[in-house]
């Protein structure tokens, strides 16, 4: 039954290529219930093939204000990307995507202000910390990665 079809958002799918998708699921809903496990504590078979997908810069530009270029360094790995900003907002402005935060209020940038596009900011981190502030925990990594820019949230 592995090749029959499942049903996700994106449409059909062979159920084999559900198991994945489920592991992340509980993995990363495992965290919320704040029980002892945390992001540091997700297997690195989770993490490697995790952080590179959610880097795609055409799966973390649209989620960044238009314009702003976000370099990523990962300090397991020491390798670094840089991901330009292309959210537009619901007015057709550049940048109006930007600036929810993972309960969906506004947010302000890094610095307290309205987020800002044409700027360059950095964040560096292990790369499971990386993972979690990427599906939309900040303040389960704030430690690890200080205050990195807010994100729209991630599907």
């Amino acid at each position: 039954a592995w090749e029959r079809s499942a049903y996700t958002r994106a449409g059909a799918r062979p159920a084999r290529r559900m198991i994945g998708s489920r592991w992340r699921e509980v993995e990363i809903h495992r965290i919320d219930l704040d029980d002892g496990y945390g992001p540091g504590d997700w297997p690195a078979a989770f993490v490697a093939p995790l952080l590179p997908s959610l880097l795609d810069p055409d799966r973390l530009g649209p989620r960044l204000p238009a314009g702003m270029t976000l370099d990523v360094t990962d300090t397991d790995s020491g390798r670094r990307r840089s991901v330009v900003g292309s959210a537009v907002g619901a007015d057709g402005a550049p940048g109006g995507a930007a600036g929810t935060d993972a309960a969906g209020a506004g947010a302000a940038d890094a610095t307290g202000g309205a987020p800002r596009s044409g700027r360059r900011v950095a964040v560096t981190g292990p790369s499971w910390a990386l993972v979690c502030w990427l599906v939309g925990r900040p303040a389960a990594v704030r430690r690890e990665l200080g205050d990195p820019p807010p994100l729209t949230p991630w599907s």
